[in-house]
């Protein structure tokens, strides 16, 4: 091994290591309560229509069927808001130093 080689090797990050040994910091638990929040909230919407649906039908005289479009097009939302959430934040870090 050339010289370069094994100080590359020395000088390498663990980024595990950082992780296991590292300080859980206030920051990182908000950040673990405002993401469980979410979650929270957005499963609670989910839900929620479920028990709307049958009122909307009584009130408005309306086919049960009429609804899928509604329904199909939340989870289709969730579906490319998860897949896209995190390639758009790695795209564009707002906390990126220098950039």
């Amino acid at each position: 091994m050339s010289d370069a080689t094994t100080h590359l090797q020395s000088a390498s990050f663990d980024v595990s290591r950082a992780i296991d040994e590292g300080n859980f910091t206030s920051f990182q638990k908000m950040a673990y309560v405002l993401a469980a929040l979410a979650i929270v909230m957005d499963g609670f919407d989910g839900q929620m229509i479920g028990y709307a649906i049958p009122a909307i039908i009584k009130e408005w005289g309306i086919a049960r069927s009429a609804f899928s479009v509604a329904v199909a097009s939340g989870l289709l939302g969730i579906a490319i808001g998860s897949l896209s959430a995190g390639v758009l934040s790695d795209r564009f870090d707002v906390f990126a130093s220098g950039t």
